[in-house]
């Protein structure tokens, strides 16, 4: 039974772990899924201003063909293609608002219905069937293949409305019903919307799959940033107080030592411990205990500056690097720091408890040839001295 048990809610366990990677995998292709979205309505947005204006030259230049094959149409075909430039003109004005970005497939659209109709009513007006303006209509595949090669539904519902306007048009057109030519016209722009399809659908799939895979690859570039960042700053830091553990203190002050030394100045080693701390840790509890750390370690941070770093030195003690000129300016300083931490409230079991430091601090001149471990041993000295004799007290070396 208790086997059954255990096993059950092992079980349990598993899926609901396997639910949490489950959701957390759907969420990262979501929020992929949504950027690229935004990346492709961006591409679409850049194309569809840059080829529709080049479509826009292209249909206006064609006029000269116009006088050519259809001189007595002429006029008319002109005044039909500067309507559609004006409107795809329009098109690419409104293309510049934000707001249409999410939309802007509709708009790709548009453009692709006004150059075929365009064509479409020069095909009818001149002699239907019979008329070669079908070739336009393949520029204009070729061309909306490449605005919204990512819209695959769109395309090919394009494709066919398109198909679907010139064979009316051809149908239905002034000229004498050509069937070879119209067979021929139909084939001609069915096998091009095919291949655009085709070679669009192939295209979209290798985009996105490389953009997925791009992406993926910034997420785990990210996360091994961030864990890298995070060891990092474990291995520096005190997990109780969050300030500089005593390697890292070391590294920091060695490297002050010698920037001291070639700037031929000086600064302060302070080294302080909480008074009766252990009496404190068995008459309330570890838990106590480290709340006192804490508060502590606060008043320090809110009297140093920028410049000054703070490190726990092992259990109760702690050591700060403080950079002033003089004793006087010193003496104020840890004069803060311990009026601080004595004004303290802290209550347990509704005692209040009281809380005091001692300080010990040394001062660091430059050409004295002083290490690390001088500095230290010396700032220790003045502590233990204090400890000796009154607690709660300061104690500078110069």
């Amino acid at each position: 039974m208790v086997f059954r048990f255990i096993c059950y809610n092992f079980d349990v366990i598993i899926i609901t772990m396997a639910d949490l990677q489950s959701k957390e995998q759907n969420k990262i292709k979501n929020d992929i899924d949504a950027r690229y979205l935004d990346y492709v309505n961006g591409l679409i947005l850049f194309r569809l201003q840059l080829i529709v204006s080049i479509g826009i030259v292209l249909h206006l230049a064609f006029f000269a063909i116009d006088r050519i094959a259809y001189p007595a149409n002429a006029s008319t075909f002109l005044k039909i293609r500067l309507i559609a430039a004006f409107a795809l003109l329009i098109l690419i004005f409104i293309s510049f608002s934000k707001k249409v970005k999410p939309h802007i497939v509709w708009l790709a659209d548009a453009a692709g219905i006004i150059f075929i109709i365009s064509m479409g009513s020069m095909v009818f007006i001149s002699n239907g069937s019979s008329s070669r303006y079908y070739e336009g209509a393949n520029l204009v595949f070729i061309g909306m293949s490449i605005i919204i090669p990512f819209y695959m539904k769109h395309l090919i519902c394009n494709s066919l409305i398109w198909i679907g306007f010139f064979e009316v048009a051809m149908i239905f057109g002034h000229g004498k019903f050509n069937l070879l030519n119209f067979d021929f016209a139909n084939y001609f722009m069915s096998s091009t919307a095919l291949l655009v399809v085709i070679m669009t659908k192939f295209y979209k799939d290798q985009h996105y799959n490389a953009y997925v895979r791009q992406e993926q690859l910034k997420i785990n570039e990210k996360t091994l940033s961030d864990l890298y960042t995070q060891a990092d700053k474990l291995s520096k830091t005190d997990t109780l107080t969050e300030i500089n553990n005593r390697r890292h203190f070391s590294d920091m002050l060695n490297k002050k030592i010698r920037n001291c030394e070639s700037a031929k100045t000086s600064f302060y080693l302070v080294i302080f411990d909480v008074d009766h701390f252990k009496e404190i840790n068995d008459s309330y509890g570890h838990t106590l205990g480290d709340r006192v750390l804490v508060k502590v370690v606060e008043v320090v941070k809110n009297n140093i500056r920028s410049s000054d770093f703070v490190g726990r030195y092992g259990g109760d003690e702690f050591i700060i690097c403080l950079d002033f000129p003089n004793k006087e300016g010193i003496l104020n300083r840890l004069t803060k720091i311990r009026d601080g931490v004595k004004a303290l409230s802290l209550t347990h079991d509704g005692k209040e408890v009281h809380i005091s430091v001692s300080i010990g601090a040394a001062k660091f001149i430059p050409g004295t040839n002083m290490t690390e471990k001088n500095l230290i041993e010396k700032a220790d000295f003045e502590l233990f001295n204090v400890k000796k004799t009154t607690r709660g007290e300061i104690s500078v070396n110069e």
